[in-house]
């Protein structure tokens, strides 16, 4: 199937981000006939999926995600391969196991530095093992979706930044050898400026290349491979770069206290950060061959605003800064990606459809008013929908939205529905993603029966 046979949807649609819960247990799944194993969860999750949203979706779909070892892959890289490895240790009083990562030391021990290259683990690629599930998914989801009647790409996850994790929370503070503390303590900006880049330095040559190189191998290891490369499009999920981006920004807006207006991170730096933070996503969506479709996923880490843990921020139900710094970092990655290397689509983070601002049209729109500069030839997927949401909240929200762009976005919730069990949104959740999905369908259905408005014209035409 050719890119070009498929037609353009100019009105809301749905987009599924990528993991849908299982109905098999870890250890059911380990009782199914182990060479189909694999065909029977995809076929059973995504007949589960389209049984609910077969006449929404566009474009491409995802298979759930939902095989055992590919649930929540990077958990499992980091609590199973990575403390295998000499000099790793981990902080057992962290919620998680494998979150002590974010604060552990064992990148950084005294007597040398190592990074990603030093912790291979073989034939996975850091545990990424994007071709491998690529290829598993490849023939249940193409026979599964004809049977539906719908001609869909099948939505591959690309980690974009995992690098920026395993860095480490512990060895971004722990510079004394690149001297920024005693700079920040000096108060010296050129003594800053020098520890700052030489611990970028150290970053780029021990995490970030090793990463980059590895998901660049498993975007060649498709296309290599007949019949997969073009049933394809790669989905570039950028948690850490994106929201480390969206803090920037955040400091960006606040004020040192009696500093007559100074900001704790002026634009000037906010906009070097930005740089840096869209490159990761940028050198790999244009190393990406330019017959494939592409987007791109920005994620806050958690789809319970409840559970803090594992998420770097939540988008702000009271203030545009979040909603911007979605605007800026999908407009930052837009200026590096390479003619023929551009984004069909980006899923957004925005302020939730539950958030009492959209009781105020007025004031919801001022929350929502950075979406006005939302790049245009860019399909937009506004992350705002919620679990428990009613089809009213989410159609006022989107409606509003509308306005303030002068077209229409599709319908997503902020992460994975996979995200929506209580393993990993809390022993409390209650939320079932079924039920959650068929609100979405009834309001998309609902938005899509009001007046048309323009359709965005598309970066890459050819490719719808």
């Amino acid at each position: 199937m050719a890119i070009e046979d498929l037609t353009v949807c100019y009105d809301t649609s749905l987009f599924l981000v990528g993991s849908f819960p299982s109905q098999f247990t870890e250890a059911q799944a380990a009782q199914l006939p182990p060479d189909r194993r694999a065909e029977i969860i995809i076929d059973d999750t995504m007949r589960r999926m389209l049984d609910v949203t077969a006449g929404v979706l566009h474009f491409s779909t995802t298979d759930g995600e939902s095989l055992p070892e590919q649930v929540d892959w990077e958990i499992g890289f980091a609590d199973k391969v990575l403390p295998k490895q000499e000099g790793v240790g981990r902080y057992r009083f962290l919620p998680h196991g494998a979150r002590s990562l974010l604060s552990s030391p064992h990148f950084y021990p005294e007597d040398k530095e190592r990074g990603l290259a030093d912790h291979a683990a073989a034939g996975s690629d850091f545990g990424a093992r994007i071709f491998e599930f690529a290829e598993v998914s490849n023939a249940p989801f193409t026979r599964v979706t004809r049977e539906y009647g719908l001609h869909l790409y099948n939505k591959r996850d690309i980690p974009v930044g995992m690098s920026l994790v395993y860095f480490g929370l512990h060895h971004l503070l722990n510079t004394t050898r690149h001297g920024l503390r005693e700079a920040v303590q000096n108060g010296s900006p050129k003594d800053f400026g020098n520890a700052f880049e030489a611990t970028l330095k150290t970053f780029d040559d021990k995490f970030r290349t090793p990463m980059e190189t590895a998901a660049k191998r498993q975007i060649d290891a498709i296309h290599d491979k007949p019949g997969l490369w073009h049933n394809v499009e790669l989905q570039f999920s950028a948690p850490a770069p994106f929201s480390l981006a969206a803090l920037a920004k955040l400091g960006n807006t606040m004020k040192k206290p009696l500093s007559r207006g100074n900001k704790f991170i002026t634009d000037g730096f906010y906009q070097d950060i930005l740089g840096y933070m869209a490159g990761i996503t940028s050198n790999l969506l244009n190393h990406t061959p330019s017959d494939v479709s592409c987007v791109m996923h920005e994620c806050a880490g958690e789809i319970n605003p409840a559970k803090f843990w594992g998420s770097v921020f939540h988008p702000s139900e009271t203030a545009p800064w979040s909603n911007q710094a979605a605007v800026d970092y999908v407009r930052a990655v837009d200026a590096q990606a390479k003619p023929g290397h551009k984004l069909r689509e980006v899923h957004a983070i925005a302020t939730p459809v539950t958030a009492e601002v959209f009781e105020d049209a007025d004031a919801a729109k001022r929350i929502l008013a950075p979406f006005e500069d939302w790049p245009a030839p860019i399909r937009l997927a506004a992350g705002m929908a919620r679990p428990g949401a009613t089809t009213a909240q989410i159609v006022r929200a989107y409606n509003l939205l509308q306005e303030v762009r002068g077209t229409y976005s599709d319908v997503a919730l902020a992460c994975g529905a996979g995200r929506q069990r209580p393993a990993v949104a809390g022993k409390d959740w209650r939320h079932n993603p079924l039920e959650d999905l068929k609100t979405q369908v009834a309001a998309i259905k609902e938005l899509r029966g009001q007046p048309k408005v323009k359709a965005p014209t598309p970066h890459r035409p050819s490719l719808l």
